[in-house]
């Protein structure tokens, strides 16, 4: 275990957190980057709030009572597997 962050692996720095820090540089294809990343982050944020808007959400299709198989894959049991459970 590096205790190392990917970037400070990888390109040895870690990047500005918020755009803002960059800003001034004289570097205009980093301008440019920083800018279409800005405008592609609104446009995801934009599709994810119309899609979250128009899809209705399903009815229940189980009833109180009704008896259903569970997935205990992902479920987080206090003793960590299901062959560890106590009998």
């Amino acid at each position: 275990m590096t205790r190392l962050a990917p970037n400070q692996l990888l390109i040895g720095r870690e990047p500005p957190a918020m755009p803002a820090q960059g800003e001034g540089a004289d570097n205009p294809l980093a301008e440019q980057r920083v800018r279409q990343l800005g405008e592609r982050r609104v446009m995801v944020t934009q599709a994810l709030n119309k899609a979250a808007q128009n899809e209705p959400l399903d009815p229940p299709c189980f009833t109180k009572g009704q008896k259903v198989w569970l997935d205990t894959k992902r479920l987080a049991l206090p003793y960590g597997s299901i062959k560890l459970a106590p009998r």
